[in-house]
């Protein structure tokens, strides 16, 4: 699909060790929720 406005296409992503721990953690220095998981 070709998009009319031409924006730039940006993905981040990150890979943990131990996936549920990094949720924890981030749930504790950032205040995050869990909704999506």
């Amino acid at each position: 699909m070709d998009d009319p406005f031409k924006r730039p296409v940006f993905v981040s992503s990150l890979s943990y060790r131990d996936p549920a721990a990094a949720l924890d953690w981030l749930e504790r220095a950032f205040g995050l929720e869990r909704t999506m998981v």
